[in-house]
């Protein structure tokens, strides 16, 4: 492959639960120094990507991108045929058999009336990621007129990964502070927040994105607009209240 031409990576069909979900996602392609642009049709986004610019951080970045939101890995594939690719495709990489042990994505994926772009990657929670673990000794203080939020365990999948995390979170207006014990971070939630109801929502996609247990958010009931968070005619409703 030449170094002079750009290689385009597919993501088709991209699940996005709310704005702040989809403009992770955007902002964490905008991060891969690698990526010079990326233009939408149909269903499939097309990325275009600077094959001189690829290295073993951006393929991995990549990688953590497709399974956080659920693409099909198959799309990955193209890479094989990079400079890089005996890297990318060597058989002790965590991802190979996700990526190559398929065939590759169809032409007509895009056109089928029941297609999902949904793929969950099947390679172990655990395999491929990293945790905070903080200080034990840090005291963490409930804020008056808020309620306290529990995420332990959040698993990342690269450093990318790990600051949309917090990005997210610092965009959320009824989150007004965390801090973290061990492996649990602790999200002070503002009970008489100005902002509104998909706050809340905000949560819950955030929540669902990064595979917390989401019954940590029954607490909301207690914030503005928490008969409306409880409603069972939300998506989330199960997950968090069985």
């Amino acid at each position: 492959m030449s170094d002079d031409k750009a290689l385009i990576l597919e993501a088709t069909g991209v699940q996005y639960q709310l704005p702040l979900d989809e403009a992770a996602f955007f902002e964490w392609l905008d991060k891969i120094p690698a990526v010079l642009s990326y233009s939408g049709y149909d269903r499939t986004l097309e990325i275009a990507i600077a094959p001189s610019a690829i290295d073993e951080d951006a393929l991995s970045e990549f990688v953590a991108l497709y399974r956080r939101y659920h693409m099909d890995p198959a799309e990955l594939q193209v890479f094989a045929d990079h400079r890089l690719g005996s890297w990318f495709s060597a058989p002790d990489r965590f991802w190979h058999k996700e990526i190559f042990d398929r065939p590759p994505p169809a032409e007509d994926r895009r056109k089928g009336p029941l297609f999902s772009g949904e793929h969950i990657w099947s390679i172990k929670p655990t395999v491929g990621t990293h945790r905070n673990v903080w200080p034990a000794d840090v005291d963490v203080i409930e804020a008056p007129d808020h309620v306290v939020l529990e995420a332990t365990g959040v698993l990342y999948y690269s450093t990318f990964d790990e600051n949309a995390f917090f990005e997210r979170l610092d965009k959320i207006p009824v989150v007004s502070s965390y801090q973290g014990q061990l492996e649990t971070l602790y999200i002070n939630v503002d009970i008489n927040s100005d902002g509104d109801e998909w706050d809340l929502a905000e949560l819950a996609a955030l929540y669902a994105r990064y595979d917390i247990d989401m019954t940590k958010l029954r607490v909301l009931t207690a914030v503005r607009f928490g008969s409306w968070f409880s409603d069972p005619k939300w998506w989330w409703h199960k997950a968090v209240f069985g």
